[in-house]
C-alpha cells in the first residue's frame, strides 16, 4: 500500500495511525462491525421478546435482522471514515496543538514518560 510507512529511529514520534492510515482504518472498521454486529444480534431477541410481552400481536418483519445489521454495518463504516480523517496529517496536527488529550502520541515536552 502506498501510504504505508515504515516505523524507524527517524521517524519514531510517528502516530501509527498516521504512519499507516489504511491500516488503522480497516482494524477500526473491523472492530466497530464486530462490536456493533455481536450487540446487534444479542439485543435483537431481547427487544422481540419485550415488545411480543406487551402485545402478543406484534409482529417483527423477517427484514428487520437484515436491516439492523446493515445499521450496524453503515455505523462500523461511518466510524472508519471518522478514524480515517484523524489520521491524516494535517488533522493530527491540529489535534496535536488544540486537543492534546486526544492525541495518538502524548506530547513528551522533553520529560521521559516515566518522570
Amino acid at each position: 500500500m502506498s501510504d504505508q510507512i515504515q516505523v524507524t529511529d527517524t521517524n519514531d514520534g510517528v502516530a501509527t495511525q498516521v504512519a499507516n492510515p489504511r491500516r488503522a482504518t480497516l482494524r477500526t472498521f473491523m472492530a466497530a462491525a464486530f462490536g456493533l454486529l455481536v450487540a446487534v444480534n444479542a439485543a435483537l431477541p431481547a427487544i422481540i421478546d419485550f415488545l411480543h410481552a406487551i402485545e402478543d400481536a406484534v409482529v417483527v418483519p423477517p427484514w428487520a435482522y437484515a436491516a439492523a445489521n446493515g445499521v450496524a454495518v453503515v455505523a462500523a463504516a461511518l466510524i472508519a471514515l471518522v478514524t480515517r480523517i484523524l489520521a491524516l496529517p494535517s488533522v493530527n496536527g491540529w489535534v496535536e496543538q488544540w486537543v492534546p488529550w486526544l492525541a495518538p502520541i502524548a506530547p513528551t515536552d522533553g520529560k521521559h514518560a516515566a518522570d
